[in-house]
């Protein structure tokens, strides 16, 4: 069948990288991902309600003038967000090359 040892250390790599909790364990990477989305889940919620109030009272928006700036926020967000994955990706290489290198250090 072969040497399986790439794809699962591939797997493992991928793995580790992908969580930001590498050092706590299973229990707490559970607790901490709950957290997190909560916290962002109802922060997102109050932004969504505060756009609506400002929008429909002070500033009188239409059906329309909602749907526009929503579309503004659709363009906007991946601006927003793209300095985050790289760096994130930087990160993330950085972490596999340690890994891979500490890997062949013991093969």
């Amino acid at each position: 069948m072969g040497d399986r040892r790439p794809y699962s250390w591939q797997l493992d790599a991928s793995l580790s990288v992908m969580s930001p909790f590498t050092t706590s364990s299973r229990e707490a990477n559970y607790k901490a991902q709950a957290v997190i989305e909560t916290f962002f889940w109802r922060l997102g919620v109050v932004i969504q309600a505060a756009v609506v109030f400002v929008g429909s009272t002070p500033l009188a928006f239409s059906v329309r003038n909602f749907a526009e700036f929503n579309i503004v926020l659709i363009f906007l967000w991946p601006v927003v967000a793209w300095p985050s994955t790289a760096n994130m990706n930087c990160c993330c290489r950085a972490k596999v090359r340690s890994r891979s290198s500490s890997l062949d250090e013991a093969a």
